[in-house]
């Protein structure tokens, strides 16, 4: 219901050979620009695209999660509405191995150092991201920790549509699943 003004897909190092022919035929799409770069994680392939990004506003998307129809037009609706709104998240359906619905919490600066509050497919200003110096360089949460330096170092509030307007697939073996035994450590850095 409301069409990006780009497309930006950052190939981070993929060794997968189907990933990479899918990658040649969206090289060849008009409104989809793909980078390729070496194998830097998460972080890097984020800053990466931003840094390259056009438009005032930015949303990452994993390549196995999902939008809903409305996501951008509830989402950037917000963000005009707002001006002290710097990052708007949405309920999230979780589907895969586990099924349920993640309400993240308004607007509480205080909740967002004990748990993250908002799901890393939540779209934010690029000028936030700036002002955090973007993402950080660590093994996991960095979305989480972005979000506060966004809120606690600059100032800006986020709000929640209150509606599940983004997919984010559970499976076995994933980042975060295994980020749950690096816990106390990420959480130090």
């Amino acid at each position: 219901t409301f069409l990006p003004t780009e497309l930006i897909i950052v190939d981070d190092g993929s060794t997968d050979e189907q990933t990479r022919q899918v990658l040649q035929r969206y090289e060849h799409q008009a409104g989809i620009t793909v980078y390729h770069k070496p194998n830097g994680g998460v972080s890097s392939a984020r800053n990466d695209g931003i840094s390259r990004a056009h438009g005032d506003y930015i949303l990452c998307l994993d390549a196995d999660d999902l939008l809903l129809p409305d996501f951008l037009a509830e989402t950037v609706a917000q963000l005009e509405a707002q001006p002290a709104v710097g990052v708007v998240s949405t309920h999230v359906e979780y589907f895969g191995v586990q099924e349920t619905i993640w309400r993240p919490n308004d607007y509480t600066p205080r909740a967002l150092l004990t748990a993250n509050q908002l799901c890393g497919g939540s779209l934010f200003r690029k000028l936030c991201w700036e002002q955090a110096g973007g993402y950080k360089e660590i093994q996991g949460w960095e979305d989480w920790e972005l979000w506060i330096t966004i809120i606690e170092e600059n100032g800006w509030q986020w709000a929640v549509v209150p509606q599940p307007l983004y997919r984010y697939r559970r499976r076995p073996g994933s980042l975060s699943t295994a980020h749950g035994e690096l816990g106390p450590e990420i959480l130090h850095q």
